[in-house]
């Protein structure tokens, strides 16, 4: 077997498509690692403003435990962009220079920044909440100049006119909605994030496996497999399926750990071995399935789409179709992942 393996390998080494997919795992997860994709949970908004009105606003709405944003203060108009462009802020707003006076004169024209990226997706809520805390330091700002002729007692009653509204806007009195929790269907059965890098690496490498094995039941290879027994048979597609993901694989294993490592060395490597002679095992089940070339090809379309889909590659898709986390399991990507999020 072991010479067999060494002899599949030295064919491999020599083909144009084993070089192509190192290749693309490379370039793919190169490019997967610098994307920065879109956090459904991200809820943090940076502020940033030098104007003591602005100041002022930004730590009344850091000091606020009861929105649905995490507002935090940035020390440059530059963290601001930095956080909204690497994906750690939703998006922020910079306040100019003389916010307070131009309020006060109403020249409110261009006086903030709204930072977003094109992966800002709740962006205008944000904007909203912002913009009416500004307005609510505005209108008091205006009550309070005015205390003596707006209430008899002056700044008592404005003191007054102020704790009402604290108690009013904090709570239910007004409209008294009734809160009906309706719990999701589905959900994700992956703990944490999904795996970019990973799962190209994955997908990639169980791809050529598919039509590796499609290849020689079908390809050039069918006459000297025909000669051989069905066990025999299957033992040397398999091997020929590990011999030629070898080269691919171990690109494969250095850029995961230099761009996406998980845990320590030795488990994540364990996994992701596993992971591939699963993927040996499992694609040629698909492959012996079929009966014809034609049939083939589609077998081995359908079974990269199946895993692209249940595996969290980009985004969790579980979140989008329910069934998915049924399927998950069935999938070589979606076991790899899956104990990959529990390491």
């Amino acid at each position: 077997m072991m010479n067999r393996y060494l002899l599949f390998l030295k064919r491999s080494a020599v083909r144009f498509s084993t070089w192509l997919v190192t290749l693309l795992i490379v370039v793919l997860t190169l490019v997967f690692a610098k994307t920065v994709l879109p956090d459904k949970d991200n809820r943090t908004v940076m502020l940033y403003g030098t104007d003591e009105y602005a100041v002022s606003l930004a730590g009344r709405l850091t000091g606020k435990t009861d929105t649905p944003w995490i507002f935090a203060a940035a020390s440059s108009a530059e963290e601001v962009t930095e956080a909204v462009k690497n994906g750690r802020a939703e998006c922020g707003f910079i306040f100019a220079d003389d916010l307070g006076d131009r309020i006060l004169s109403g020249d409110t024209a261009e006086c903030i920044t709204y930072v977003r990226s094109p992966y800002t997706v709740k962006g205008n809520a944000a904007k909203e909440y912002v913009y009416a805390a500004i307005l609510e330091s505005y209108g008091m700002i205006l009550v309070s100049n005015n205390a003596d002729r707006i209430f008899p007692d002056g700044e008592a009653g404005f003191a007054r006119a102020w704790q009402f509204y604290d108690s009013y806007a904090g709570n239910e009195k007004v409209f008294g909605a009734v809160t009906e929790r309706i719990d999701r269907t589905g959900g994700s059965t992956i703990p944490g994030r999904t795996y970019p890098v990973h799962g190209m690496v994955g997908l990639l490498l169980f791809a050529q496996m598919l039509f590796a094995g499609a290849e020689g039941r079908f390809g050039h290879d069918r006459a000297y497999e025909c000669a051989l027994g069905r066990r025999e048979r299957i033992a040397v597609s398999c091997i020929g399926k590990l011999a030629g993901v070898t080269l691919p694989g171990l690109a494969g294993l250095v850029m995961i750990r230099i761009l996406e490592p998980v845990g320590s060395i030795v488990p994540e490597i364990m996994l992701y071995l596993a992971y591939i002679l699963i993927s040996v095992f499992w694609s040629e089940a698909v492959v012996r399935m079929a009966f014809r070339e034609e049939t083939v090809v589609c077998y081995c379309i359908l079974a990269c789409v199946t895993m692209m889909i249940a595996a969290p590659v980009i985004r969790e898709s579980a979140d989008l179709i329910p069934y998915v986390r049924y399927v998950r399991l069935l999938v070589p990507g979606g076991i790899y992942l899956t104990l990959l999020g529990m390491l």
